[in-house]
């Protein structure tokens, strides 16, 4: 049986047992204490050696905790009466506990009522049972009802009783036994009862006014015997009558103060929980206000939000309307550039026409040197001639003079050729020149040019990008020198309107930072707001929770407290009266004569 089954615990059979044990009559009728309680039993009972009635029924006693309690009533020869109904004497074909109390019997003459009904007993119990109802003459009821011997283990049963000749009565309901079996074994128990009432024979066990087998008194002693022992009965009963009249009285008594005090402490709780009550109703008040305001804060939370995602969406308008400006202003300096390429290209397409004019200058110059040459080689030709025609002069003189002119000759045009390869090493250094400076122009505009778009990239997130580094500029090389030529007069003017980009980006930059700084304050500073009411609005309902967990353990401990004192006021008045009458009337039942 599980333990929520059980009934009072070991703390509350102790009383029990020390106030029945005296009185010579232990009734624990359908308490549930167990192998654990059957222990305690049997500790206590082994100081009581004049108990008459043990009555456990209803206990849920295993094998081994009727081989406790047998043990102990090995001591006892008083004993007359043993009720152990419905509990598990021979479970699971344990047969210690039944061994036991035939040893129990073999040494107490004075049990003549055994109730062992409900008690798991089978065909295997049948031949302890039979030795039990055999060898024990005073024995005069058994109760096996509700059990499982089955017809072997009855018939087992009907010679035992004949064998007997004193048990009068042995009930077997329950335990499939059939009509003929049933029948004869009633046949025996009747012929037993009539061999009783015709010697007059008394209970065996008892040596003083008892019949003792074998043994034969006139009729008149045995009634003088009889009537003693009735006597003797009526002062016992006596004396139990009041003393259980005055343990009614005392526990009236104390029934009487503890009901007192039960009531007082029942009308301080009934404040308590009015009280509780009332405190309830406020904490349920207070925490409809806190519901309402934080409904309301949730509202100024929807509307900040709400505000705020307006703001966000004019600054991404705003963002949007700015780079589409700055989209334009590079559209239009783009077209700029490419108008200043234009014009630079044809200044270099004129400069290109100027130093070719010069070119063909210079060559005509030297077309005409040449021709002047030719024309100083005629001369010594016709020198030459005019020598060799007149051959008046000396050969020697005629040299020397043919020297002179040659070399006359030869120096003038070594000047002017030398006059001439200056004048084009001149016009050659100053071409390079010219291209060295251009390309390095083209290299600073270039680097300029990488610096700008730079700036740019950084300025708008990799949005706007400068594409001149990826142009692909198919030019020649005159085309080139006049770029070069004419891009470092417009490095000036871009870098002025680079300037004014610059500046108002920057001033648009400050602008949305002023603005961002003062919306991230206002929303800071509604957060910062948010953030202590939410945390005062927790800490008040985690207050408020303990509050009511106070007071709803304090309610619980109150109603336990009720429970508890109806409980003992229940049991109060079980034992002021049915308790009393009960034992009253069992009393003069258990010392009724057969």
């Amino acid at each position: 049986m599980s333990r929520s089954n059980q009934g009072p615990s070991i703390s509350t059979l102790v009383p029990i047992l020390q106030r029945q044990c005296p009185t010579g009559r232990v009734t624990l009728n359908d308490m549930y204490i167990g192998d654990m309680g059957a222990k305690l039993v049997a500790d206590t009972i082994k100081n009581y050696p004049n108990i008459g009635i043990l009555d456990l029924k209803g206990n849920n006693i295993s094998p081994n905790g009727f081989i406790e309690i047998f043990q102990a009533l090995k001591t006892n020869i008083s004993l007359r009466t043993l009720t152990l109904q419905w509990n598990q004497l021979c479970a699971n074909n344990n047969l210690k506990a039944l061994e036991l109390l035939y040893q129990v019997m073999s040494i107490n003459k004075s049990i003549t009522h055994i109730d062992i009904q409900n008690n798991r007993l089978n065909t295997t119990c049948a031949g302890l049972l039979a030795n039990i109802i055999r060898n024990n003459p005073q024995l005069r009821t058994l109760d096996l009802r509700w059990n499982e011997l089955g017809n072997q283990g009855v018939r087992m049963l009907i010679p035992a009783a004949a064998a007997n000749g004193y048990i009068l009565s042995i009930e077997i309901q329950g335990n499939g036994a059939t009509e003929d079996s049933i029948r004869e074994l009633n046949s025996v128990l009747k012929q037993n009862k009539d061999n009783v009432n015709m010697a007059g024979m008394q209970d065996p066990g008892k040596n003083q006014g008892r019949y003792q087998p074998g043994q034969r008194q006139p009729l008149k002693e045995m009634a003088q015997h009889l009537e003693e022992e009735r006597r003797a009965v009526a002062k016992h009963l006596e004396k139990l009558i009041e003393r259980e009249r005055a343990l009614g009285l005392q526990l009236k008594e104390e029934y009487e103060e503890k009901t007192l005090q039960w009531r007082q402490k029942l009308l301080g709780n009934q404040a308590k929980q009015d009280q509780l009550e009332r405190n309830a109703g406020e904490l349920q008040n207070h925490k409809n206000i806190l519901k309402n305001e934080i409904q309301k804060w949730d509202n100024n939370i929807k509307q900040i939000q709400q505000q705020r995602s307006f703001t966000t969406k004019a600054l991404e308008e705003r963002y949007q309307e700015t780079e589409k400006n700055i989209r334009d202003l590079e559209k239009k300096q783009q077209e700029e550039l490419a108008e200043q390429q234009r014009a630079h290209f044809f200044n270099l397409r004129e400069i290109d026409n100027e130093w070719g004019q010069k070119c063909d200058q210079m060559m005509d110059e030297n077309r005409k040197l040449d021709d002047h040459i030719q024309i100083q080689s005629q001369q010594c030709n016709k020198v030459k001639d005019d020598i060799a025609k007149f051959n008046s002069t000396t050969q020697i003189q005629t040299m020397e003079v043919i020297e002179k002119v040659k070399k006359l000759v030869l120096e003038e045009f070594k000047e002017k050729l030398n006059q001439m390869e200056k004048q084009v090493e001149r016009i050659d250094q100053d071409r390079l020149k010219i291209i060295r400076d251009s390309q390095q122009s083209i290299l600073e505009a270039q680097k300029d040019l990488r610096q700008i778009t730079e700036q740019y990239a950084d300025m708008l997130k990799d949005k706007v990008r400068m594409e001149l580094e990826d142009r692909n500029l198919s030019v020649d090389n005159y085309q080139l020198e006049q770029f070069a030529s004419t891009i470092t007069q417009d490095l000036a003017y871009r870098k002025d309107l680079e300037k004014k980009v610059l500046e108002q980006l920057t001033k648009i930059k400050e602008k949305e930072f002023k603005i961002n700084n003062h919306e991230v304050e206002q929303l800071n500073k509604i957060n910062n707001n948010f953030k202590n009411d939410t945390t005062y609005h927790s800490k008040f309902k985690e207050d408020s929770r303990h509050r009511e967990e106070a007071l709803d353990k304090t309610l619980r401990e109150s109603d336990i407290e009720n429970h508890k004192l109806a409980k003992d006021i229940n049991k109060l008045t079980e034992l002021l009266s049915a308790k009393t009458i009960k034992a009253v009337l069992s009393t003069f039942q258990e010392h009724k004569v057969f």
